[in-house]
């Protein structure tokens, strides 16, 4: 009977933890356009995947703080079933996302698969994750999952000019705040 009961709890245990992680990576986290610096010269689409913290979200409106501050209009918007598909009006997309394991979340890898067509245009990759396990201090390296959405990019013909990884846990090379890092990267585009 106790055998029953234990195995009842784990089990409800382990549906609880499946929704849990489908509801994170699912691909429907509607988040509407929002548009910063409308008056830009060029205009950016910023895409980005929330995670199970802030993080993510962060560093995409500090990126793109950095674009607007630059003189870019930028587009930002989650990648649900609703962000645009059709990038021909862009001269840059950002690609922002939360690293899992050693992968890129998969709302934004399935982003991609629905654009299909990139049409060449310039983008940018910023992944997001801890870095470092808390619990280990294992160091963990990004370049698995920036690696993999490199190859996402390119089978649809998009092309990857650059590529920035932040950390939440593990320290950033320059010692900054991960979100004046993605400012300060932003900022160095030109419109």
């Amino acid at each position: 009977m106790l055998f029953a009961i234990l195995l009842s709890v784990l089990v409800a245990a382990a549906a609880l933890m499946a929704f849990v992680v489908y509801d994170i990576t699912r691909v429907n986290f509607a988040g509407g356009l929002r548009v910063i610096n409308p008056n830009g010269s060029k205009t950016a689409l910023l895409v980005y995947q929330p995670g199970m913290s802030s993080f993510p979200t962060d560093i995409a409106y500090g990126f793109a703080k950095g674009l607007a501050e630059n003189g870019w209009r930028v587009e930002i918007t989650t990648a649900s079933n609703q962000a645009p598909t059709n990038v021909s009006k862009y001269s840059l997309l950002v690609l922002v996302f939360p690293i899992y394991g050693d992968a890129p979340g998969k709302a934004i890898v399935h982003y991609i698969e629905r654009t299909e067509n990139l049409l060449g245009v310039e983008t940018f990759l910023l992944s997001g994750s801890a870095g470092k396990n808390p619990l280990t201090g294992q160091t963990w390296s990004p370049q698995d999952s920036i690696k993999r959405m490199t190859q996402l990019v390119d089978s649809a013909n998009g092309t990857v000019e650059g590529t920035l990884s932040l950390f939440t846990v593990a320290a950033n090379k320059e010692g900054e705040s991960a979100v004046d890092i993605a400012t300060r990267t932003g900022s160095q585009y030109s419109a």
